[in-house]
């Protein structure tokens, strides 16, 4: 439920007063020390003739949930830290440019401290649900949008919130594709 929530989030702040930049050619480059790409790993090509298949055997346990790829990391200059300080260290999203309707996979790594990761647009929230303390995640499906959303920069700022209120915040910028 999260997940979709933070979703909609993007597609209802599209149709807010959101921060957009029309791009018709690709979305301006992240900083250079803040930002790397990790290389996209080829999945194997599926066999043109399926092979017959065998009961599974008693043994066979379920495969887990794959993780999902994150294509655009944002790794963030480390502060010294004092303990008390929230840190956003990284931001992980499957891609820069985003399909709607399409998939949506964020992860916030942070500092231990930090309880609470609020991802906003144009004034509108949401919390990235915790997986472990320092780790935030969340998958999830965009909506399709109208056309005229598409083809546009936003800017989506991530804040990073301690149990007794301290704040750091930082921003990325994400394409939504024709």
């Amino acid at each position: 439920m999260q997940l979709i929530r933070i979703f909609l989030l993007l597609a209802l702040a599209c149709f807010g007063s959101l921060v957009a930049v029309d791009a018709s050619a690709a979305p301006p480059d992240p900083p250079a020390p803040t930002a790397t790409a990790t290389p996209v790993s080829a999945s194997p090509s599926p066999s043109a003739t399926p092979s017959p298949s065998a009961s599974p055997s008693p043994s066979a346990s379920p495969s887990p949930t794959p993780m999902p790829q994150f294509h655009f990391v944002t790794r963030l200059p480390q502060a010294a830290a004092d303990g008390t300080q929230p840190q956003i260290l990284e931001i992980d999203l499957n891609d820069q440019r985003l399909s709607a309707p399409g998939p949506l996979a964020v992860r916030v790594l942070t500092s231990p401290n930090v309880a609470v990761v609020n991802v906003s647009v144009s004034g509108k929230s949401a919390s990235i649900p915790v997986v472990a303390p320092g780790d935030f995640e969340a998958t999830t499906a965009l909506p399709d949008l109208p056309s005229f959303l598409k083809g546009k920069s936003y800017v989506v700022q991530f804040e990073a919130v301690t149990a007794q209120g301290r704040r750091q915040s930082t921003e990325v910028t994400v394409f939504i594709n024709r």
